[in-house]
C-alpha cells in the first residue's frame, strides 16, 4: 500500500501499488469499489507503474498519473470530478521515497523536485561518452500555485546519489548502463503537516526542522537514538545483502521483458531518472533486428569501506504525519519481529513515544484516532486498521 487517504466519513481511498489499483472502502472496510485498475474493467486505467494519491480540498483527492501528465480530482466516494494538468516533475508526486506531497493553507502544492545536475565525469579513453546525467545530493522542496504556476523553493533535502557509466563492446555496441549505488545512504525525509508547514528530518544527526509558510525555519534539538556502529564485517554484510536483492530485481526485469517482447519495462519508480537498460539488436542473420534483446541496467554497490560508520537512523521516505500533527519516523532500530516508529511532536521536536509495529506491516496513513497498516505477506497485500492508544 502506497497511500491510504482517510475521508471525514470514515471511508478511505487506497493506492495499492502491488495490484496497481485505486480502491474506495467504506468506513467498516467491508464494502469496496475499484476506481482505477490496470485492466479495462473500470473504465479508468491505472496508467503508470507508479501513480500517486494526494489529499486535496476537503474530502477530495488528486490521483496523479505521471506518464500522461494528468491529475484526476476525486470526490469523497472516489467519483471523478474533473481532470487537470500535472506540474513538471509529476513523478515526484507519487510519494514514498519522494516524501509526502500536499497542499498548504493557501492551496499551494508542495512537493520534492529534481536534484540539480552534477558535473559530467570525463569519459575514459576508448570508451563511450556518458549518456546519462548524474545528479547532486540535494533536491529542492517546491511550492507551486496551480492557478498562476508561480513557484518558489521552500527548503532543500539530502537525497541519494547514483553514479552512472556506460561502455561499448568489441563490436561498438553500447552495453547496459552500470549504476553504482550506496545501499545505506544518509538522507533527509520530509512531510507536510495539517497546518501546511513542512517538517524535515535531517539524517546526519537525527533532528527535526519545521518550515513555516513564510519560510521561517525552526531547528529543534537532536532526537535520542541508539546509534548502531558498523564495523568492517557489518558493512560488508550490508553491501552483500543489497547486491543479492538488486540481482533479484534485475532478473525480474529481464523476465518481464521476455514475457512482453518489444516493450521495455519501466524504470525503477524510486528513481525515475535511472536508465532501465538497453536494447541489443542482432545485425546479421535471418532474424536480424526482429527480436532485440533487452538487457537491464547493472546495479553495483559502492565499496563497503565507503559506508557510514553508523547505521542511519532512518531511510528515504521514512516519515508519516497523523491527524494531530505528530510525526512518525520508521527507524532502522532492530526489532524482532517488526519495525520501530519514533513519534515526534511537530511543535517541539521532542520524542513522545516509540511504537513497535508487527512484522510485515508498515504505516500507510492515518484517520481520526486510527492508523492504517499496509501488510505484505504470502497471502498478498492487504489493509489493516488499528486504534492509536
Amino acid at each position: 500500500m502506497s497511500v491510504v487517504r482517510a475521508i471525514a466519513s470514515g471511508a478511505v481511498i487506497v493506492n495499492d501499488l502491488t495490484r496497481r489499483q485505486l480502491i474506495w472502502f467504506d468506513s467498516q472496510l467491508t464494502v469496496h469499489r475499484v476506481i482505477a485498475d490496470s485492466t479495462a474493467s473500470t473504465g479508468r486505467s491505472y496508467g503508470g507503474a507508479t501513480d500517486g494519491l494526494l489529499t486535496y480540498r476537503g474530502d477530495s483527492s488528486l490521483f496523479v498519473d505521471p506518464p500522461s501528465g494528468s491529475m484526476v480530482v476525486l470526490d469523497g466516494r472516489g467519483n471523478v470530478i474533473r481532470v487537470m494538468a500535472a506540474p513538471p516533475g509529476a513523478w515526484y508526486l507519487t510519494g514514498g521515497p519522494f516524501g509526502t506531497p500536499g497542499f498548504d493553507a493557501k492551496g499551494r502544492l508542495i512537493y520534492r523536485g529534481f536534484p540539480a545536475p552534477a558535473a559530467r565525469p570525463v569519459p575514459q579513453p576508448g570508451g563511450l561518452q556518458l549518456r546519462f546525467s548524474s545528479s547532486s545530493d540535494s533536491a529542492p522542496l517546491i511550492r507551486l500555485d496551480l492557478k498562476t504556476r508561480q513557484r518558489d523553493t521552500v527548503a532543500f533535502v539530502k537525497v541519494p546519489v547514483e553514479q552512472v557509466s556506460a561502455s561499448t563492446d568489441a563490436k561498438g555496441r553500447m552495453g547496459p548502463p552500470k549504476i553504482t549505488v550506496n545501499p545505506l545512504p544518509v538522507v533527509d525525509a520530509w512531510a507536510l503537516l495539517p497546518t501546511g508547514d513542512v517538517v524535515i528530518m535531517r539524517g546526519a544527526d537525527y533532528h527535526m526542522e519545521r518550515v513555516s509558510a513564510e519560510r521561517k525555519t525552526t531547528v529543534f534539538r537532536k532526537i535520542p537514538h541508539s546509534w548502531q556502529r558498523l564495523d568492517d564485517a557489518a558493512k560488508q554484510q550490508v553491501v552483500d545483502s543489497a547486491q543479492v536483492e538488486e540481482e533479484k530485481v534485475r532478473e525480474a526485469i529481464r523476465r518481464a521483458a521476455e514475457a512482453t517482447p518489444g516493450v521495455i519495462p519501466p524504470n525503477n519508480p524510486d528513481t525515475p531518472n535511472r536508465p532501465a537498460g538497453v536494447l541489443i539488436t542482432t545485425l546479421q542473420g535471418q532474424n536480424a533486428g526482429r527480436n532485440p534483446e533487452f538487457i537491464p541496467s547493472i546495479i553495483q554497490m559502492i565499496p563497503a569501506q565507503q559506508l557510514p560508520d553508523y547505521r542511519p537512523a532512518f531511510r528515504l521516505g521514512a516519515i508519516r504525519v497523523d491527524t494531530d500533527g505528530n510525526v512518525w519516523v520508521r527507524t532502522t532500530l532492530p526489532e524482532k519481529p517488526g519495525a520501530i516508529y519514533d513519534v515526534v511532536d511537530s511543535r517541539t521536536g521532542e520524542l513522545l513515544d516509540r511504537v513497535a509495529v508487527p512484522y510485515g506491516r508498515t504505516i500507510a496513513g492515518f484517520g481520526k484516532d486510527v492508523v492504517y497498516l499496509g501488510v505484505l505477506d504470502e497471502h498478498g497485500a492487504r489493509l489493516e486498521r488499528a486504534r492509536i492508544r
